[in-house]
């Protein structure tokens, strides 16, 4: 009997909603102010109701309860435990196929969010308020946006996030800091943001395993040498796979560490960082393992060959990148997961040929991807990532069944804090328009002030200025300071005025690596460390080099004596900042049309690169279809690919390994414009390309021995080309510059390791030669296009 009301309590909701009368919105407060909840609650949804009571307080003045009630009334905002009981058959299927998915009903006077478990109810809350216009654009409740009842529609759906697992992670992690965030509420302010913008996993990602291998079974592995490459006992867990004993005490670790009693179980069975290199082995006596990918994925399958057959839910998983990116060999069992690293530590294809790959491997199934956005380690918090190529990414990685979204970044609201929130909402849902998003961002937190905003965050993603940026930065700040009267819109831009001095003190430190700069950026970090701007502890402690050091320690107990920035300090800093900005320059509006590039023809043959160090894509078109010849040899294995346009790929060839030759490569090309990439890092990579077209590349990967003259076009609405060398200072005045009437031109040293070069009105619109030495340059106010061989562009 207990089954069957419990069945006709469900009906009889439904049908209570169902017969209510369809209104546009509601007034401020429609509902009866209780919120009833499960007698049982995960604490991260309790917290997130607490959360949601908080700001619907905040937002209609209504005092809000919270009341324990398993079979709540129709009315109130109800929080349920979803079954097939209480939802529709093709609703509870709907939701009940991960942990993301929900059902939300918002009638007149009531609303429910039914859900699976922690992470689906979580996601219905935060749906639900976003449905009432709430959003928290950054971590900190200055940037919130309250929600408005009014316009609330009625809703009776169940939703989906385009992406099953939604995770990302500043790499460096953090920490407590004695004396100043002794309970780490930093990492807790995003922790929480998270949760508000709807980021988690139904699939935790598992790391390397080789290491954690060994240290669980160290007694028994110790004594068994037999097991690792050479008879050598490997502390990193690096071991031979044609040994069954240890194949097999490995699976059973690996099984044993999934998780069994989770929901969503892990095998993760990824190997050691730095496998397929020396110490690993490719066994002798199991020919069908000819690759590293091979090795690695035939383990994987073991793994999964011992799932229950019936179990359609734990998974295997291991990275697809470094030595075992590529696809292997073998057919993959249903439960292999990969996980693909496209954009960096590969050199199979280009990122989305490498996807292309994968997907058409699984047969379609899901995987995952992990990518590096603005990540601590590399970018020291500087803005290194254009937000243009999230909706790019998002949308193409939705395209080919990727079900995993993994974001290693950082946490910093100044670089990262308004692509996060944009990410964020296109991994719910990619079909969102980037630009309304951008938009409304720009809009809500900044008012009258969007455009200048918008300008310096598009410089930030396009064409950042590194140590330049700091004056241009700071005139877009004054430009929107002085058109608001907002406070909450002013505290806003006060933050981002305390991050660009910290722009400006990361490159003082940079440019002088001495003692005083250090500690002056690092007491900065640390007065700045509760607006969140900046990732205080990876920096402090791993990213940020220290000096050449006597014996003082910069830095040390620096939480104890620190003083916080205040507003006024922040707008004190912000005025001194903006009296000694430099002398302004153009940043040129030209966009680059390769169709319009034509070789001049005074080297025959044409120069031909032999010491290329890393990747370079080289652009180039065919005005009609032809052979099109050239020559490639590598001192490495290489790869080397032509990809139209479209992306389609007209060539996949590898270059055997030669100290010296070249062998050469034909083909037949339709009309069109195309990309030659070539170049691995760790190897020299050689190219002869064809006399009478000009190849184009924004890459510079070329060793510092017979580094290439550097042909660059100077656009015609530029009195100067302003650029950085951070060689420059070592190599004493070495570079320089050719002018079209073939007159060499030092460069004049603007601040730090910026320089300009005047161009008369003769040579505007013309290709200058740069004689440089070496990779370490980035042309700040022209478009960074490059080519080794003289070239015009047709007017």
């Amino acid at each position: 009997m207990k089954g069957v009301s419990r069945f006709f309590l469900g009906l009889l909701l439904f049908v209570l909603e169902a017969c209510m009368p369809v209104q546009k919105g509601f007034s401020q407060q429609p509902f009866d102010p209780t919120i009833f909840v499960p007698s049982k609650i995960d604490k991260n949804v309790k917290e997130s109701v607490d959360d949601m009571v908080y700001w619907i307080q905040k937002a209609t003045g209504v005092k809000f309860r919270i009341e324990e009630k398993d079979s709540p009334p129709v009315k109130g905002i109800r929080i349920m435990q979803a079954n097939p009981v209480n939802l529709s058959s093709g609703d509870w299927k709907k939701i009940n196929s991960d942990g993301q998915s929900f059902y939300l009903s918002v009638q007149q006077n009531n609303v429910t969010i039914a859900g699976t478990g922690a992470n689906s109810i979580i996601n219905g809350i935060y749906t639900f308020l976003h449905e009432a216009g709430f959003r928290w654009y950054m971590p900190g409740d200055n940037w919130t946006k309250l929600g408005d009842f009014k316009n609330l529609p009625r809703i009776n759906k169940v939703y989906t996030p385009d992406f099953r697992d939604r995770f990302y992670f500043g790499s460096g992690g953090t920490t407590i800091i004695p004396g100043l965030d002794p309970n780490d509420s930093f990492r807790n302010d995003f922790k929480t943001w998270d949760r508000r913008n709807r980021i988690s996993s139904d699939y935790i990602t598992k790391g390397h395993s080789g290491l954690p291998f060994y240290k669980a079974n160290k007694a028994v592995l110790d004594q068994h040498p037999e097991y690792f490459c050479n008879n050598k006992v490997n502390p990193n867990g690096i071991i031979d796979i044609s040994n069954k004993d240890v194949v097999d005490l490995y699976v059973k670790w690996a099984l044993a560490n999934s998780g069994p009693d989770k929901r969503f179980p892990v095998v993760g069975v990824d190997p050691a960082d730095g496998s397929g290199n020396a110490g690993d082995c490719l066994p002798s006596n199991m020919p069908e393992i000819k690759t590293w990918s091979d090795k690695y994925f035939w383990l994987a399958n073991q793994a999964a060959k011992r799932i229950n057959s019936k179990d359609t839910v734990t998974l295997v998983q291991l990275y697809a990148y470094s030595n075992h990116a590529a696809p292997p060999s073998m057919a993959l069992h249903r439960s292999i997961y990969p996980i693909l690293i496209p954009y960096a530590f590969q050199q199979v294809a280009s990122p989305e040929d490498f996807i292309k790959m994968w997907r058409q491997k699984l047969g379609n199934r899901a995987m995952g991807i992990y990518d590096y956005w603005n990540i601590t380690q590399w970018s020291k918090c500087l803005p290194q990532f254009n937000i243009y190529n999230i909706p790019i990414r998002l949308t193409y990685w939705k395209k080919n069944n990727v079900a995993t979204v993994n974001l290693e970044s950082t946490y910093a609201n100044g670089p990262m804090g308004h692509a996060m929130w944009l990410a964020s909402q296109m991994m719910w849902d990619t079909s969102l328009p980037f630009d309304k998003l951008y938009n409304e961002f720009l809009t809500n937190c900044f008012g009258a002030a969007a455009s200048d905003i918008r300008r310096m965050y598009d410089r930030w993603s396009k064409n950042f200025q590194y140590e330049m940026e700091v004056d241009f930065s700071l005139r877009d700040l004054a430009a929107a300071s002085a058109k608001i009267n907002d406070p909450a819109i002013q505290e806003r831009i006060e933050e981002l005025k305390a991050y660009v001095h910290y722009i400006k003190l990361y490159f003082e430190y940079d440019n002088k690596k001495d003692i005083t700069s250090y500690n002056a950026l690092i007491n900065y970090l640390y007065s700045i460390h509760h607006l969140r701007l900046v990732h205080t502890y990876a920096l402090e402690k791993l990213y940020i080099p220290k000096p050449a050091m006597t014996s003082a320690q910069p830095g040390q107990d620096k939480s104890k004596n620190i003083v916080i920035a205040s507003d006024n300090d922040i707008e004190t800093n912000f005025r001194k900042d903006l009296s000694s900005v430099n002398k302004g320059y153009t940043i040129s509006a030209f966009q680059f049309d390769i169709s319009k590039a034509v070789r001049v023809n005074d080297q025959n043959p044409p120069y031909a690169p032999k010491y290329i160090n890393g990747k370079n894509n080289y652009n180039f078109e065919l005005t009609q279809s032809r052979d099109f010849l050239f020559s490639a040899g590598s001192t490495k294995n290489t790869t080397i690919t032509i990809t139209d346009k479209t992306g389609k790929q007209w060539l996949n060839k590898e270059i055997k390994a030669s100290d010296t030759s070249t062998e050469p490569v034909k083909l037949y090309l339709p009309a069109g414009q195309y990309t030659l990439t070539a170049g691995e890092a760790r190897q020299f990579t050689r190219l002869a390309f064809p006399a009478d077209i000009i190849f184009i590349s924004s890459d510079k990967n070329y060793d510092n021995y017979q580094y290439p003259v550097q042909y660059v076009y100077v656009p015609a609405d530029v009195n100067e080309i302003v650029y950085r060398d951070v060689h420059a200072a070592q190599q004493k005045g070495l570079a320089y510059w050719v002018d079209p009437g073939k007159k060499k031109i030092r460069p004049e040293l603007v601040t730090g390791t910026v320089y300009r070069v005047t161009v008369p009105d003769q040579y505007k619109g013309k290709v200058w030669g740069f004689f440089v030495g070496h990779s370490g340059y980035q042309l700040l106010n022209i478009p960074s296009f490059f080519s080794v061989n003289n070239f015009m562009i047709k007017q």
